[in-house]
């Protein structure tokens, strides 16, 4: 069997990787249209003008596929449907889709897309089924984690099952089908676990913990020999210079964390960049990730009220506890990089100005900010429509993908009374953060004013984020684009 996948983005998706390995595994055939996100960062009317969906629908006829298989977010989900409609028309071939807005959105998704099929939740072992199922010429009506959509219109819902607990048993990522597209950059991209110990009303996770409940352990973490095979395996196919940890909490089990540096140490010893919170934050973990070789630290401050953070967040944590995990960080010569969010239902003005005065007071080495967006299925979801911050016609648009508020500077879809200074702190903090102090005043007060010449500054604050790593996207971002129309 021949399996075609699509991923919107210019990085390699953990997602499929893994389904395009087990597939080749049991001896299938992939390939990957890739679609580089023109609009995600910055839009650039040029990159605007070349109709990259027409050249990959060229090659998806050409590759002949029994299978395509689409992975999406909601922000992707607007490219995903209109890709898929293009290939439906030239190809009579079974179409399925699974990643976060799926999973949501499973029936949504199918009546308002032409997928023939939803994946629900982790799909390893689903879509070797479904491929096995095509292949025989078996019907995929009693698979579980697969809805299907009959011609009739009728929905066929299958239960979905138990998490995978050993994540020692899945292959190893297939990253080749990603590497031809320049994707696999310097800086090779890992995860070593599957869940969050932690429920933030805005994360995904959350759903994803509504939908396993009782199906098995929710946080599984790969052993330290899987991941240091992956490493050694990416750093003698591809170079890589630097690793980039994508857990969701990287430290969250010492004994883990000591057994896997040591081997890191002596096997790999390439600088690398991860995930935490400030709750595991010690000067222990601390020490031994800066053995490891640990150059940069992202940690989620969100907003700098202990009310927001508590109330409407659920992340608890104090800024007494925030200001000294960043101070541990920095004292180990570690770049300490923050995610900041604006427009979060209930917050106030003077909330706003909290979360400015932590960070410029913490001043880390990067900053990145970003609108809250009301995803489908979530608990800050529920509450934005409950307090009258989300209409029902607004979020028929989400569950479209139809929202902008991480895209190119655009607005958050929420009715936020204070949303226009909201809008103008998150593209101007990153600024004021680099900024000498005598500017800082003036760019606050430029913020609150509500003149903000908003699409300049926002390209301007792309460079104030988090420098070298901007950098690095954008050249993997042209890289990517100029495989894709070769």
């Amino acid at each position: 069997m021949k399996v075609l996948f699509y991923h919107y983005g210019n990085e390699n998706w953990f997602g499929v990787g893994y389904l395009s390995a087990a597939l080749k595994n049991l001896g299938h055939e992939t390939d990957l249209l890739l679609e580089p996100p023109t609009d995600m960062y910055f839009n650039i009317p040029i990159l605007n003008m070349i109709d990259v969906k027409k050249k990959l629908l060229k090659k998806a006829v050409a590759y002949k596929p029994d299978l395509i298989a689409f992975s999406s977010t909601t922000y992707a989900f607007p490219h995903v449907r209109k890709m898929m409609a293009m290939i439906k028309s030239k190809l009579d071939v079974p179409i399925i889709i699974g990643g976060v807005h799926a999973t949501t959105l499973p029936e949504h998704t199918l009546k308002n897309s032409s997928a023939d099929m939803v994946c629900i939740g982790e799909g390893d072992e689903a879509i070797v089924d479904v491929v096995n199922a095509l292949e025989t010429g078996k019907s995929c009506d009693d698979i579980k984690n697969i809805w299907v959509k009959k011609k009739d219109g009728i929905i066929i819902k299958n239960e979905i099952r138990p998490l995978i607990e050993d994540l020692d048993k899945l292959p190893l990522p297939d990253n080749e089908i990603f590497a031809k597209y320049n994707c696999i950059s310097s800086e090779y991209n890992i995860m070593t676990s599957r869940g969050c110990p932690f429920n933030c009303t805005y994360c995904c996770n959350n759903f994803y913990r509504q939908i396993y409940k009782d199906k098995g352990t929710y946080v599984r973490r790969k052993s330290p020999e899987n991941v240091i095979t992956e490493l050694k395996d990416a750093k003698e196919k591809y170079k890589i210079k630097s690793v980039y940890f994508w857990d969701d909490v990287f430290i969250t089990n010492k004994k883990w964390l000591l057994e896997f540096t040591d081997m890191y140490v002596r096997e790999i010893r390439l600088p690398f960049h991860c995930l935490s919170r400030p709750e595991n934050v010690t000067s222990e973990t601390i020490q031994i990730l800066k053995r490891g070789g640990c150059k940069r630290i992202n940690i989620g401050l969100e907003s700098g009220s202990k009310r927001v953070r508590s109330e409407i967040l659920n992340r608890h944590m104090t800024n007494e506890r925030i200001i000294e995990a960043a101070r541990l960080i920095k004292e180990a010569g570690i770049d300490l990089v923050f995610f900041n969010l604006f427009g979060i239902p209930g917050e106030t003005e003077d909330e706003m100005m909290e979360t400015v005065n932590l960070n410029l007071k913490i001043n880390p080495s990067g900053l990145f900010t970003f609108s809250l967006t009301p995803f489908p299925g979530l608990d800050i979801t529920k509450y934005a429509l409950s307090q009258g911050l989300l209409s029902e016609e607004d979020y028929e648009k989400v569950k479209l993908g139809e929202i902008a508020g991480y895209q190119a500077g655009g607005d958050s879809i929420l009715k936020n009374p204070h949303k226009e200074i909201a809008n103008n702190f998150k593209i101007l903090l990153p600024i004021i953060n680099r900024s000498p102090k005598f500017l800082r005043h003036l760019l606050i007060r430029l913020a609150v004013s509500k003149h903000l010449p908003r699409k300049t500054a926002h390209i301007i604050a792309l460079f104030f984020v988090d420098p070298s790593r901007t950098k690095v996207k954008i050249k993997d971002f042209f890289s990517a684009v100029i495989k894709v129309l070769q």
